[in-house]
């Protein structure tokens, strides 16, 4: 069973990013792969998932430990319902 695998060059192409940005993602585990010699060989199968993943909340609201996009919601509603005067 052979996996197709991408050079860094290819995934930086493909991400529109640097390869030593590619180089960094994969060591740090963002994307996986793995380091043959000099050469990174990525699974193309992974980068297609890490494009399908969905992007973090641009305000980082929904990123505090205990805040979820419900209770942002909630929260939102609370305000609304209250005429903009509910202390959060």
């Amino acid at each position: 069973m052979s996996v197709e695998t991408l050079t860094g060059d290819e995934v930086a192409q493909i991400l529109r990013i640097s390869r030593d940005t590619v180089y960094r993602l994969a060591g740090r585990g963002k994307i996986p792969g793995r380091k043959v010699g000099r050469i990174w060989q990525i699974p193309r199968a992974a980068i297609e998932a890490y494009i399908e993943m969905p992007f973090p909340p641009v305000n980082g609201a929904c990123s505090q430990p205990g805040n979820t996009v419900v209770s942002v919601i909630v929260g939102l509603l609370l305000v609304l319902a209250t005429g903009g005067s509910a202390v959060a």
